[in-house]
């Protein structure tokens, strides 16, 4: 299985976007960095803005897998070139996606998190705290 150093060399520094079930309220845009195969089944590497309002503003590059069943493809993109990779052992274990996605610049860069769970609620409340605290 790859490290997350490997899968930075492997990213694409492009990557095509899609829509994504269950990781926030209602269908989410995202970028799809990888596809893993893990022994439950096809998973996406997946990324998006994270963006929430509530009293202060909150923003984060989220990046996490999630089960390939809750991606949808986009009209006009290309998923020819996402690279493929095996995952071993429990979703715990698998790598820490770098971050990336199409027009982002430093600043989100820098407020990257990967999360080992998707958070449907959209909440992410362990997020919210590490962000307000800051680097």
């Amino acid at each position: 299985m790859p490290t997350t150093a490997q899968l930075a060399d492997l990213a694409r520094p492009v990557p095509p976007l899609v829509t994504v079930s269950g990781v926030g309220e209602g269908i989410v845009p995202a970028a799809l960095l990888f596809w893993g195969q893990g022994d439950d089944g096809w998973h996406a590497g997946i990324a998006w803005i994270y963006r929430i309002f509530r009293g202060q503003p909150l923003r984060a590059l989220l990046t996490t897998w999630v089960p390939a069943g809750q991606v949808r493809e986009r009209a006009g993109e290309s998923y020819e070139r996402v690279p493929r990779i095996v995952l071993r052992g429990p979703a715990s274990t698998w790598p820490v996606l770098p971050p990336a996605y199409p027009k982002i610049g430093p600043e989100w860069v820098e407020r990257h998190h990967h999360t080992v769970r998707a958070d449907p609620t959209g909440e992410y409340a362990d997020l919210r705290d590490d962000i307000r605290a800051g680097p």
